[in-house]
């Protein structure tokens, strides 16, 4: 077996002073007693420091990109769930605008979700609820999460997503609409 990886090293020594091995991938797949044997790191234990930090490193930021990638259905999902509380009047008659508004910054931070997003499904909440019919206390409570330049931009985007759809606007949309102008 030593024999082999002797000339394994032998080779790759030719194959990088000719050129057509590139250092990096090496690097970046042996461990760091072959790349000492191949004369790529001078101390073992720098090489194997760095190369447990690298492997540390994508290993932290592919589980990130997956998790995030994997619960933000998850999150909007509870949001849904949290605002379909509106149209139950057993519910609803317990619930604050202030409440509600903290259950959707809580989601929003949690699951890393789009909080202009999160701002429609409310207002479509608001608007659609039988006994809030865009009740202004409701509907300002709601957004006071999100910066008041972007509301205009939740608005006009749920109008020209009625629009689009040739549907008739939500009942309880223009009220909310005229409460926000006059707000």
């Amino acid at each position: 077996g030593r024999r082999w990886l002797d000339e394994v090293a032998r080779s790759v020594k030719e194959l990088r002073a000719a050129g057509t091995l590139k250092d990096s991938a090496l690097r970046n797949g042996l461990e760091a007693a072959a790349l000492l044997r191949f004369g790529l790191t001078g101390r073992p234990k720098e090489s194997q420091e760095k190369l447990v930090k690298v492997v540390r490193t994508r290993t932290f930021y592919t589980f990130e990109k997956y998790h995030v990638l994997r619960h933000e259905p998850v999150g909007f999902a509870m949001v849904i769930v949290a605002l379909g509380q509106l149209v139950n009047p057993r519910i609803q008659s317990r619930e604050t605008p202030a409440g509600m508004r903290k259950v959707l910054e809580i989601l929003t931070a949690r699951y890393d979700l789009d909080p202009i997003r999160v701002a429609e499904l409310a207002l479509d909440a608001v608007s659609h609820a039988p006994d809030l019919n865009g009740s202004e206390e409701w509907v300002v409570g709601l957004l006071g999460f999100i910066k008041p330049s972007r509301i205009c931009c939740v608005l006009g985007n749920m109008l020209i997503r009625y629009h689009d759809k040739k549907r008739s606007t939500a009942s309880g949309l223009i009220p909310v609409v005229a409460r926000l102008i006059t707000a």
